[in-house]
């Protein structure tokens, strides 16, 4: 009886020890994946910064180019906004297909990176 009560025992150790290690794996995971996440949207914030000071700077560049062209440098920045202009209004049709869904998908596969490994 004694023997059976000490297994018991052992047993209810093991499971507390258990659980408290699966806690804190699951932590660990958290944590892991929230950097990721903070790593990713850092470098795509620090990408898209670049990219947007490179654009301004070609966009000016090239309403000087026209406005030298047409000699007339309103007509230049006109011509370039308007082009920008039709560029943002298929942005605008198309932003399901090119911003929400590659988005959403590389946030989900961001997450969920690990998981399928882990689990096989």
């Amino acid at each position: 009886m004694n023997e059976t009560a000490n297994h018991m025992e052992q047993l209810l150790e093991s499971a507390n020890q258990y659980g408290k290690l699966s806690t804190e794996l699951w932590k660990l995971k958290a944590v892991d994946k929230s950097a990721e996440l903070l790593a990713s949207t850092t470098k795509v914030l620090l990408l898209l910064f670049i990219f947007v000071i490179s654009f301004l700077f070609c966009s000016v560049g090239l309403a000087l180019f026209l406005g030298s062209f047409f000699s007339n440098m309103p007509l230049g920045f006109l011509l370039t906004g308007f082009v920008f202009g039709l560029i943002g209004i298929l942005i605008y049709i198309m932003r399901n297909h090119w911003i929400k869904w590659p988005v959403r998908n590389a946030f989900i596969h961001a997450i969920l990176k690990n998981s399928h490994a882990s689990t096989s």
